[in-house]
């Protein structure tokens, strides 16, 4: 073999890597817009804001002047309300009236951050609880929610996409492994 010859091997590895690796980069973003589908999914939002509302109920649990801020928060927005929010901060002020009120009122507010029927749903989707989680709370269960819309993506990914996070169908704990690695790069839209 001559120089040209090994030059010419050289430069078709080359150009065989890049084209792997151009391959590898579709098949990844395929992965990821699976992923990233599956955690837009209308009923997966309802159960990740009800699960960011869980948290907020463990806070409002141990403090409840929480209802009294969150009070505050609906009487603003309804003085600037129009039709289509005032059906659900109406609902929110009488709730909150009724928490502060008493003990079982405070019980419909955590239900209503905490079930999964869809009169609860709906009222999470303008819970007026901003701010009681911390910034360290609301990015580690927003991480935690990003990891688990990816697990769950898992059943659905193809031999090409297992090998772009370096698993094979039958490895649960890789596939588990990959999920924060790519989840970290997503952006997510805060809910509750």
């Amino acid at each position: 073999m001559t120089g040209e010859d090994d030059d010419a091997a050289a430069a078709a590895a080359r150009l065989a890597a890049i084209r792997a690796g151009t391959e590898a980069l579709l098949d990844a973003g395929a992965f990821r817009a699976k992923a990233e589908a599956r955690y837009r999914d209308h009923a997966a939002v309802d159960e990740r804001r009800r699960r960011m509302c869980t948290a907020v109920a463990e806070h409002v649990r141990r403090d409840p002047s929480h209802v009294t801020r969150a009070l505050a928060r609906v009487d603003a927005r309804l003085a600037r309300a129009d039709d289509s929010t005032r059906w659900s901060d109406e609902q929110w002020r009488r709730l909150l009236l009724n928490a502060l009120a008493s003990p079982q009122g405070l019980d419909a507010v955590l239900a209503v951050l905490e079930d999964r029927t869809e009169d609860a749903a709906r009222l999470r989707q303008s819970a007026p609880f901003v701010g009681v989680l911390s910034q360290d709370e609301r990015s580690s269960l927003l991480a935690e929610l990003r990891s688990d819309a990816l697990s769950e993506t898992h059943v659905a990914l193809t031999d090409a996409e297992l090998d772009i996070i370096g698993a094979d169908g039958n490895d649960a704990d890789a596939q588990e492994d990959a999920a924060p690695r790519i989840a970290r790069s997503w952006t997510l839209k805060p809910i509750c």
